[in-house]
This record gives structure tokens, sequence and C-alpha cells, in this order.
């Protein structure tokens, strides 16, 4: 079914899924779908992997933040923009997009479809309902499509996993002791300085077990400096990286030995799963809304993060590369199997379909868009 859809990114689903969603577009335009991107705020700059166009749809940037007083002309600017050619459909990525995106389809008189990737979402998805009656939901993992079904059982809903893009290339992990030391990705918000100590301290303690290591660290730049502190006092600052933006560095950190996750984010992150198709294992806290972190799918649960309990869950990884490809495989195999970019599309597409019915509503102007 020929179709016109709106894609809303915020921008921070922009900054993070731009491959993502690059794809997916590729793929929905590919199936007779027609996408219109609207971005929030202005790009990024510096030559940063989201700038890159998305697809081959037309592009609409809406400011990010508007002075009181033209939000009801810039408002009506947007929907200028559709007033001949509307959209059959809103799908909005990101909560800072859906605020507008529920406006703009309250005044198209257009279903809209909200995709759920994290807790916070999930929390302000009742929120949102107040505006609008969302037609459908998009979730990425299988607890956040039964939670989305409790709360929403008249809104359609597709379970669409994060799409990866996986290369046929048979990919193990060959390290050995000569080989030099391992490549170890610490990857996490930067929130909880607890969890962060105690990961440093068993990592200080290992520092002479097994080949040794080299880190690299997510640390934003907005990221608390008593993080580096704690770093510091472990005596592992010459070992480390710090690295900003990871996805600016996807490819050389999804090349980890191992994936480390301090912290529980409570949302996809699709570089863990870009780490796992190229057979990193991940030692991480429980996640019980991510469906693909757990022991069937190579990683290691560090249940009660203390220094001693990540010691014992790091010590048999540092020292083994027999367990380190074994578990690796798994992850891998989890990722060829259940996050294939190329099945994601039908999956959007068949949730579309059944949102939009055989004909969409006509176009009816609103009274009033201040």
């Amino acid at each position: 079914m020929a179709m016109h859809a709106i894609l809303a990114l915020d921008r921070e689903r922009l900054r993070t899924e731009h491959a993502q969603f690059g794809r997916l577009v590729v793929a929905l335009t590919a199936s007779g779908c027609r996408i219109t991107t609207l971005l929030f705020g202005e790009p990024f700059g510096n030559d940063h992997p989201a700038d890159r166009p998305i697809g081959l749809g037309r592009v609409i940037h809406y400011p990010e933040n508007i002075a009181p007083w033209l939000r009801a002309s810039r408002f009506q600017e947007l929907y200028e923009q559709f007033d001949r050619d509307p959209p059959d459909l809103i799908w909005s990525a990101g909560i800072g997009s859906w605020s507008i995106t529920a406006r703009l389809a309250n005044a198209l008189k257009r279903p809209m479809v909200v995709q759920i990737d994290g807790q916070q979402e999930m929390k302000r998805a009742k929120r949102l309902s107040r505006l609008i009656q969302v037609a459908g939901f998009i979730a990425s993992t299988e607890p956040f499509a039964r939670q989305i079904a409790r709360d929403f059982p008249k809104s359609e809903l597709e379970l669409v996993a994060p799409g990866i893009a996986i290369s046929e290339r048979e990919v193990t992990l060959k390290r050995r002791s000569e080989d030099g030391p391992l490549a170890l990705s610490i990857l996490g918000n930067s929130q909880g300085r607890g969890h962060y100590r105690a990961l440093f301290e068993a990592l200080s303690n290992l520092r002479d077990v097994g080949p040794g290591a080299r880190f690299a660290i997510e640390l934003p730049d907005d990221a608390d400096q008593r993080i580096w502190r704690q770093l510091r006092r472990s005596d592992l600052t010459d070992l480390t990286t710090a690295v900003s933006e990871p996805v600016r560095m996807q490819r050389l950190l999804a090349a980890s030995d191992l994936i480390l996750r301090p912290v529980p984010e409570h949302r996809v992150r699709p570089i863990i799963l870009e780490a796992m198709a190229k057979g990193a294992p991940v030692v991480t806290v429980p996640e019980p809304w991510l469906d693909y972190l757990g022991p069937d799918q190579g990683s290691t649960l560090v249940e009660r993060p203390t220094s001693q309990n990540w010691e014992e869950a790091l010590r048999p990884l540092l020292l083994s590369p027999e367990l380190r490809t074994t578990n690796g495989t798994l992850a891998r195999e989890w990722v060829i199997t259940r996050h294939r970019s190329s099945d994601r599309a039908q999956a959007v597409e068949s949730l579309f379909t059944r949102v939009v019915g055989e004909e969409p509503l006509p176009l009816q102007p609103p009274e009033e868009h201040g």
C-alpha cells in the first residue's frame, strides 16, 4: 500500500540513531512509502553524521526554541507545508518531537504513531494521550510491547526490534595474550557515581590479569566530572580514553573485545547491538526492559554492582579467549536472528496499513492553531 508518512525525530534520537532510521527509511521507500522527515533544531555541524540525509524524501527543519509570540505563526507555517500534500499518518520518535507532532496530527486530522524505545517514553506516553489518542505504537522490545498492550489496549501495536546492518562475513574473537591488551568500551550515561566507582575498583584490581586492557569510556560533555576523578583515584587514567560522542566512533567502539555497562539506562542503544553483531560480549547490570541483554544473548549480568561482583564477572572473560568467543558468538547469533535491518520495514508498513485503514480522512483545515 503506497502511503505518505511524516517521520518526526527529536534531536537526541537523530543524534544517536541516524543510521538506523536511515536504513529503515530507505527500505520503506523501496516498498512504496513516501517519507517526509521532520527534524527539530539546527544541523549539528562539524561534519556530524546526523547531518547526512535520511532517505530520499523531503526534509523539513522546525526550530527547537521559539519565542512564545512566534509559536503560533511558526506552527501555522508548518501546517501549511502539508496543506496540499497531507500525509496519511505522522510517525513520531523521541519525546522532544511529541508535542508538535500531536498538534500537527490533530490539525491535519491524521493518525499519530509513536515509537517507544525507553522507560522515560513509556512513562510519558500516558501524558501524551491527554493531547491525542495515539493510533499506534512501535515497541522496540518485548517488555515495552507488553506494557503498551496493558496501558493502551485500543491502540495498534507492532514489535519492531532495532535494526542492525549485519555483515555476512564470519566474525570471531581471536585475541591471544601475545596480541597485546584487550579493548574494553565502557558505555553509559555517566549517572550513578557508585556504579562507576565499583567498576573502576574492579578494573584496577584486574589491571595485570590476562593480556591487560585499554579502555574507552563514554563521557558526554555535560558528564559529572567526579566520574573522571574516580577514574584517576583508581589509577586508570593512563589506560583510558574519554569519548564524548560515541556515534562519531561507533564502528571503532563496536569492535571492542568487551562492552561494559555499569549503569542501567532503561533504553535501547543501537551501539550495543552493533557491538554484539561484531561478536563482542556484554557485561552489564540488569536491564529488565531490554530483552537482548541476558545469558542467552552472551551477556554476563552483574546482579549487584559491587566491585567484588564486577571483578568476579570480568576475571574469567579477561583470562579466557574461548569464553569471550563463546559469549560473543551467542551475542552475534541473537542479533542476526532478531535484529536485521531488512526485517524492520515490513513490520512498520504492516502497522501503518492497520492504522490508516482503507482510506485516510480528507484534510479539514483547523479553525485555529494558536
